[in-house]
């Protein structure tokens, strides 16, 4: 069949047992394959197993090929592998992004490192991880004083690259989830308020069921029933209500979950899938229980549940429910929901200030592709051929020239990164100028072809752009963005200076404008642009601007491909508007949960303001016959109704706000240009909150105002 890209571990002999692996067929790899004149060997990932070969079990001994290279097949790991979470892991570097991308749960097959992983003799190549296991009843701190000791004796042996440099541990878990999990904590609050505002309005309504069932647990309680017979009836009640919802919960939570892996399962953890097992079903459960019976049940276990024979001489409506506890409940839930809308309202604020911020390129009609040129076509050279690597310059001369020669195609550019990925980085010095000892500041290296700036429309702020006369052979140039030019030459000018690193001098000709490379919610970073030519890579990126639909362009970009490089697999085939949304996607999909929960808090406490006010309207319905009586007119009537809601909204709301402001820091990781605390979002919701609750409020108070006041004079 087709070529197809998949995802690679390469790890050393001790990796994988460490991590947790077993395998269901063959074995692990051994020491004495992983060393650099080892023959290649690869273990498979059990979903690969079954989706490429079929769970072909003679599999074992036969050959495939990776990157146009035959490797054996030793192993098959067992379904469900997931890595052991008491792993730590160790990055060499300063940045915290570089310790985010150990994901091996994420890989497809894995072989060992030394045969196949380049660079591995440049000290200032930092693309190993480090994963250990924690001895028993050692501590990650007295681990880390080790690690830092390791980082300075490599510091000392190899100074330059490693000095500055230290060695950072981490619970392996949390370079997994780390970047979710202040969203999932955030969300999992709001669903706690919603469970408050929940409870509030069982309390409230069932209290009022209750009362108003006053004559009859009169009647129970004398013909015999006792309180506890009493308290039987209610929680076997509650229990079938709750029985109920519960079904009809779980149904809606299956479709939620189906629906948030559909639309955002790139954003889920490696090996996280959510499903309704026996623990979500169980917490589930267990919380609803303890709902029903503690707000249900409990609040009518007082002294005031059956008043006897006194009840029966009772009105119906004159036995209803304190007015404090009417009021509290109301004030609980404006709170509660204020808290909610008005983080709703904070984000719906950052989306809008990340969406007004401009990248820095025009990502219009352009699509990214995604290729890895075979290395066994393809043999990484020796130190002295690389920078001309003529194999790989010439698959580059005729993919631009086969694609660019497509109908419908307006231009095209190599790059060894698309715009938004956040690509390399290394330490680099102006030519000239020593950088001190322990300095490690680095920049992020680019390499593109001529054509890629004009293509993507960055400007040119200064000097020239890249052309075809920088080509490999030729004296080695680069490009540079604003950034770099306002860390290294604040005031100076950069053109005909040198860049350096790995050893060469790389002349800066001119300086563009800067891409937001990691997203819109990050600065521009220094860059260099070196010629792709001077600086080959057998991985990188086809950029083509077209006004033809996607799908049409990429079965036209991969038939082209396939004419020079038939075993060569395209991947991450993705318009560049579209990865330039997924940049903020993780922020767009918490507004639009929190949107959801923010909406639902309003309409519940606005139901449940509605039924304690008409409760309310109801158990005044005497007094407000009497106003009527004596000249009262509606608008008046409707006021006095409203005026305690009113009352009681102005107390929630402040309460609110009071909450909002001590909970706001916990959001200040997903805003963006927006202080924890704006004023215009919380004054925002402040009126959203007030406007429901006197709506909810003045619905009961008209009806009842236009009721004949001599029905409610002679009722009794």
């Amino acid at each position: 069949g087709p070529p197809e890209r998949v995802t690679a571990v390469a790890a050393t002999a001790e990796a994988l047992p460490l991590l947790g692996a077993r395998t269901i067929l063959g074995r692990l790899f051994t020491r004495s394959e992983d060393r650099p004149d080892a023959s290649r060997v690869v273990v498979l990932g059990h979903d690969l197993w079954q989706r490429a070969f079929g769970g072909d079990r003679t599999i074992l001994g036969r050959a495939i090929h990776l990157d146009g290279q035959p490797f054996e097949v030793i192993g098959v790991l067992a379904p469900g592998f997931h890595v052991d979470r008491a792993v730590l892991a160790a990055g060499y570097h300063p940045d915290r992004a570089e310790l985010a991308d150990v994901h091996f749960d994420r890989a497809e097959l894995y072989v060992p490192v030394a045969p196949n992983l380049p660079f591995l003799d440049q000290r200032g190549a930092h693309n190993l991880r480090t994963v250990a296991r924690l001895r028993r009843g050692v501590t990650i701190e007295a681990a880390q004083l080790e690690a830092s000791a390791v980082a300075a004796a490599i510091a000392k042996a190899n100074p330059g690259e490693s000095v500055g440099r230290g060695m950072r541990l981490e619970p392996l878990a949390e370079t997994i989830v780390g970047p979710l999990a202040r969203e999932l904590w955030i969300l999992a609050g709001a669903v706690s308020v919603l469970l408050l505002i929940t409870c509030a309005n069982v309390a409230g309504l069932w209290l009022v069921r209750t009362r108003a069932r006053q004559r009859e647990i009169a009647v129970r309680t004398a013909i015999g029933a006792t309180r506890r017979h009493l308290l039987a009836l209610l929680a076997i009640e509650a229990l079938v209500l709750l029985a109920v919802a519960s079904l009809a919960a779980v149904g809606v939570a299956q479709v939620g979950l189906r629906a948030l892996v559909v639309l955002r399962a790139e954003q889920l953890p490696p090996g996280f899938a959510p499903a309704l097992d026996w623990q979500a079903l169980g917490f589930a459960v267990g919380c609803a229980l303890v709902t029903a019976l503690l707000f249900g049940v409990a609040p009518l276990a007082g002294r005031r549940l059956a008043e006897g024979s006194a009840a029966l001489g009772k009105p119906a409506a004159s036995a209803g429910m304190r007015p404090g506890a009417r009021g509290a409940l109301v004030v609980a839930e404006v709170a509660l929901a204020m808290v909610l809308v008005s983080g709703t309202a904070l984000l719906v604020r950052s989306v809008w200030q990340l969406l007004r911020v401009e990248p820095g390129f025009a990502a219009e009609r352009v699509v990214n592709f995604g290729i890895q040129l075979p290395a066994g076509r393809y043999p990484m050279p020796g130190p002295d051929q690389y920078p001309r690597w003529p194999e790989v310059v010439a698959a580059y001369e005729q993919l631009e020239a086969r694609v660019g020669a497509l109908p419908g195609v307006d231009r095209v550019a190599l790059a060894l990164d698309h715009p938004l990925e956040q690509g390399w980085s290394t330490q680099a010095e102006i030519a000239g100028r020593p950088q001190p000892p322990g300095h490690h500041e680095e920049v992020r290296v680019r390499p593109v072809t001529p054509g890629y700036h004009e293509m993507l429309r960055v400007p040119l702020l200064a000097g020239r752009r890249l052309t075809a006369a920088d080509r490999a052979g030729a004296a080695p140039v680069t490009l540079v963005n604003a950034a770099l030019v306002r860390r290294y030459f604040p005031t100076g000018d950069p053109l005909d200076a040198a860049v350096s690193f790995w050893g060469r001098d790389l002349r800066i000709v001119g300086v563009v404008g800067d891409e937001r490379f990691r997203g819109l919610d990050r600065d521009s970073e220094p860059a260099i642009y070196p010629s792709l030519a001077q600086l080959p890579f057998a991985t990188f990126r086809i950029l083509v601007r077209s006004g033809l639909p996607p799908a049409t362009l990429e079965r036209e970009v991969r038939a082209a491909v396939a004419e020079i490089e038939p075993d060569v697999a395209l991947d991450d085939v993705r318009p560049l508007a579209a990865l330039l949304a997924d940049s903020y996607g993780q922020r767009r999909f918490l507004l639009q949960l929190l949107a959801s929960f923010g909406a639902l808090a309003l309409l519940l406490a606005a139901v449940g303001i509605y039924g304690l006010i008409a409760y309310q309207v109801t158990q005044r319905r005497r007094e407000l016959g009497i106003h009527q009586a004596l000249g009262a007119g509606r608008v008046d009537l409707v006021a006095l109704a409203v005026g305690e809601g009113a009352r009681l909204a102005a107390l929630g709301v402040l309460l609110g706000l009071l909450g909002s402001m001590a909970l706001a820091p916990v959001l200040a990781s997903q805003l963006f240009q927006v202080r924890p605390l704006d004023p215009a979002s919380l004054l925002l919701a402040a009126l959203v909150l007030t406007a429901t609750t006197l709506a909810a409020a003045w619905l009961p108070a008209s009806r009842a105002a236009g009721s004949d006041p001599m029905l409610a004079l002679r009722e009794e």
